[in-house]
C-alpha cells in the first residue's frame, strides 16, 4: 500500500451525488482510492491488482476492496475462468484479515462474474466465519451448466470469451491463442463426470451457507433459473435470504429499478449493523411483466391455480374444448424454421441482430382445414387433433 492514495475529486464527488440522488441513497462521504496488490501467499508468489476505497470520516477508516481476478487488467497468473476463484478467495481474505484497517468482518457483492466469484468464495473448505453478507447479482453457481447445461454448448459462450480478450485493449483481433480455456471449454461437455469442472460448481455453498444472501436477478437473465433454485435451497434449510426479480436481461437487471437502495439498506442491516428490524417488506419482490408492476410476496413460488386451455382451429387458446372433430393444420418447412431469438442472451446487441433476422423470415402459416379442404402445398403439411394444454397461473 506504498502507493499514494487518490482523492475523489470535486468531479468524481457530484457524479456520486447524482447517482446517489437518482438511487435513493443518503448523501457520500469524502474517500480516498489507494492502489494495492494483494499477495496470494503459497500460489506462486501471485499478485493481484485491487483498488482500496476509504471514507476520509472514519477513525480509524474501513475499507472496500475493488479487485481484479487472476490474468486481467494487471493481476499476476493466467487467466482461467471460473476454475481458480475458489482458491484465490480465501487466499484475499487471509490478506485482508492482516491489513490495520479491516474491522473483523466482512461482506462481498458484485455483478454476472463477480458474483460467480462469491458463490466460489461461500464454497470455501474451510467456513469464513467473519464473513456476515452476500449481494449477489445476475450470478451461476455452476459455470459448466450454463456452458452445457442443455447437452448442447451455449453458443453466446463464444461471444463473452471474444469480449473477455478484448475488455483490456479493445482489440477487435480474432480470438486465436488469447483465449486458450475456451477450447477447453468447447471440447469438454461431460460436465457430470469430467473433472475439469468440478472446480467451476458451486451449487454445494447454497446447501452450507449460514450468512444473509440478498439475489437479484431478471426474467430474460442467463441465470435466471440458477438464482431461483439458489433461493429455495437457502430458503427451505432456513436462511436468511431475499429475492429481487426485474424484468430485465443479463445487463439491465444489474442496474435495474432500486437494486443500490436494497443493497444499500442489505448492508446497513447486516454489516454496518445501523438498522433494526428487516430491511425489506417482504422476502421477495418481482416485477410482472404483463402488468409492469412490483409486487412483494412472501415467498418464491407463489401459490398458483391450475388453468385449462384448448388450442382452437385458427390457432387461438380458448377456454373452451372444441369438439373432436375439428383439427387444425399448419405448414412445417425446415427452410423456415419458427422465429426464435434464442432465448436470455448476455448481450442485447446479439438480441437484436436475431430479431431482424427473425423478421425477415417468413413466418408459420396457420390454417383452417375446412377453409384449406383440397388445397395441396408443395411442402410438408401436418393435421393434428387439438392438444388439451395446461398452464399455471401466478
Amino acid at each position: 500500500m506504498a502507493a499514494k492514495p487518490i482523492s475523489r475529486g470535486w468531479v468524481n464527488g457530484l457524479v456520486d451525488r447524482f447517482t446517489g440522488w437518482r438511487a435513493g441513497l443518503p448523501p457520500s462521504s469524502s474517500y480516498t482510492v489507494h492502489p494495492i496488490k494483494i499477495l496470494l501467499a503459497g500460489n506462486d508468489d501471485i499478485q493481484l491488482v485491487a483498488d482500496l476505497y476509504q471514507p476520509t470520516h472514519d477513525k480509524p477508516p474501513a475499507g472496500t476492496i475493488l479487485m481484479h481476478t487472476r490474468g486481467t487488467f494487471g493481476s499476476g497468473g493466467t487467466l482461467d475462468p471460473a476454475r481458480t476463484d475458489a482458491v484465490d478467495g480465501p487466499h484475499v481474505v487471509a490478506w485482508m484479515r492482516a491489513q490495520t484497517w479491516y474491522t473483523g468482518t466482512f461482506a462481498t457483492l458484485g455483478a454476472s462474474f463477480l458474483g460467480y466469484t462469491q458463490w466460489a468464495l461461500l464454497d470455501a473448505e474451510e467456513p469464513l466465519e467473519d464473513m456476515v453478507a452476500a449481494i449477489i447479482t445476475v450470478a451461476p453457481q455452476d459455470f459448466s451448466d450454463i456452458i452445457w447445461g442443455t447437452g448442447a454448448l451455449w453458443l453466446p459462450t463464444v461471444d463473452w470469451a471474444r469480449n473477455t480478450s478484448m475488455q483490456e485493449t479493445m482489440s477487435t483481433a480474432a480470438l486465436g491463442d488469447q483465449t486458450p480455456w475456451l477450447y477447453e471449454w468447447m471440447t469438454r461437455p461431460d460436465i457430470a463426470n469430467d473433472p475439469f469442472w468440478k472446480p467451476a460448481s458451486h451449487t454445494r455453498a447454497s446447501e452450507t451457507a449460514k450468512i444473509p444472501i440478498l439475489l437479484f436477478s431478471g426474467w430474460h437473465d442467463i441465470a435466471a433459473s440458477n438464482t431461483l433454485a439458489a433461493y429455495q435451497r437457502l430458503r427451505d434449510r432456513g436462511c436468511t435470504v431475499a429475492l429481487t426479480v426485474g424484468p430485465g436481461n443479463h445487463l439491465q437487471s444489474q442496474s435495474g429499478e432500486n437494486v443500490m437502495k436494497e443493497t444499500q439498506d442489505w448492508l446497513e442491516k447486516y454489516l454496518a449493523k445501523r438498522t433494526t428490524g428487516d430491511p425489506r417488506p417482504s422476502p421477495v419482490r418481482i416485477n410482472v411483466t404483463g402488468a409492469n408492476e412490483w409486487r412483494w410476496l412472501p415467498s418464491w413460488p407463489p401459490p398458483t391455480k391450475p388453468m385449462e386451455l384448448f388450442l382452437a382451429t385458427k390457432g387461438e387458446l380458448s377456454r373452451t374444448q372444441a369438439s373432436a372433430k375439428d383439427k387444425v393444420q399448419f405448414t412445417f418447412d425446415p427452410r423456415s424454421p419458427t422465429p426464435t431469438m434464442g432465448g436470455p442472451l448476455p448481450l442485447r446487441r446479439r438480441q437484436r441482430q436475431r430479431l431482424r433476422a427473425c423478421q425477415a423470415r417468413r413466418r408459420p402459416q396457420l390454417h383452417d382445414r375446412a377453409a384449406h379442404r383440397g388445397r395441396r402445398s408443395p411442402r410438408q403439411a401436418a393435421h393434428l387433433p387439438l392438444p388439451q394444454h395446461r398452464q399455471s397461473a401466478r
